[in-house]
């Protein structure tokens, strides 16, 4: 019984690591989908006589889904637009707690988008509203929102753990804690954390 329930953690570890990377794994498939489609938007358009107007409604929705799986990747890789120059004269720690604000301001700001969203989708599936061209439900395809804001609030929680264990923690050197765009870099997961220490950061970036 326990030599099963050892087999099947690295098994469940692994899945749970997968689904907490689905928003990198979409990235490319939304991209790949909305290439092709764009190339049959634009085959169609120079050939007389063959209409479709369904891609724009496709490359559309394809186009809103990648911008809001693309939210929670920006937060982790701290992708989003942003001037350091000040921030990085201040002391660590003061870094640090600026980042702490700066992700709870994100947190609040996507809590009204997701009212507002949801809102919406709600109005969209009372009234049945479709799309002019494929008939489809308004609220079918403005529902990557959803997940995107999920994903979104994920990557803030795991960027605000690893930044107060390293403000909070006695045994963790601040010093160890990447800040601002470099809080998670792509490469970066749990596994990068010292068990034993709690340090945050890379292995290149321990040894300096």
């Amino acid at each position: 019984m326990s030599a099963s329930a050892s087999q099947s953690t690295p098994i469940v570890k692994r899945v749970l690591r997968h689904v907490g990377r689905l928003d990198y794994y979409m990235q490319p498939f939304l991209t790949s989908c909305l290439l092709f489609v764009l190339i049959l938007q634009i085959t169609a358009r120079s050939i007389r006589g063959l209409s479709m107007p369904w891609t724009l409604e496709v490359i559309t929705f394809l186009f809103g889904a990648m911008v809001w799986f693309g939210v929670s990747t920006a937060i982790k890789e701290g992708g989003h637009v942003g001037i350091t120059f000040f921030v990085d004269l201040l002391p660590r720690k003061a870094q640090a707690w600026l980042e702490v604000l700066q992700l709870l301001l994100v947190g609040v700001f996507l809590a009204v988008i997701a009212y507002f969203a949801v809102t919406s989708l709600q109005f969209y599936y009372v009234r049945d509203a479709r799309t002019p061209a494929m008939r489809l439900p308004y609220y079918i395809a403005r529902f990557p929102v959803v997940p995107g804001i999920i994903f979104a609030y994920y990557r803030i929680i795991e960027k605000l753990v690893f930044l107060l264990r390293g403000i909070l923690l006695p045994s963790v050197e601040l010093e160890t804690v990447k800040l601002s765009s470099r809080v998670l870099p792509p490469s970066a997961d749990m596994d990068h954390v010292d068990r034993s220490s709690g340090e945050i950061g890379s292995d290149e970036h321990k040894g300096e």
